[in-house]
């Protein structure tokens, strides 16, 4: 994972790494936040909560990218237009197939939140 988020953070221009409490080591310039509830088991369904995700959106000023980390959290991406979807997704098959076991594995696909529409699409 350590790699293809460092390869992530070439793209977009981040170089220095925040250490352990976000989210593992994910880039300073890359805006992620991971989204659970207090337990941090099975908090993938806050994504589902009314308005958690306009909430975020507002909080940020932009759509965002939903990236499923397991079925106990989701990452959530701000779009800033520098990412590249199939990396993002290129990213979560390799943390699935390497980091997540099978059994709480949520999803491959990456999804985007339109703030404007009020709406979560699949993006790839």
């Amino acid at each position: 994972m350590e790699k293809l988020l460092e390869k992530y953070c070439e793209e977009c221009g981040a170089q220095d790494w925040l250490d352990e409490e976000l989210s593992s080591e994910i880039c300073k310039n890359v805006p992620v936040m991971v989204l659970s509830n207090r337990m941090g088991m099975f908090g993938a369904a806050v994504i589902l909560y009314p308005g958690i995700l306009q909430e975020i959106a507002d909080g940020v000023g932009g759509n965002l990218y939903i990236l499923p980390s397991s079925v106990h959290e989701v990452l959530i991406l701000e779009d800033t237009g520098k990412e590249n979807p199939m990396s993002l997704r290129e990213m979560v098959e390799e943390v699935n197939a390497t980091q997540v076991l099978p059994e709480e594995v949520l999803s491959g696909t990456v999804y985007y939140y339109d703030m404007a529409l009020k709406r979560v699409r699949i993006v790839v």
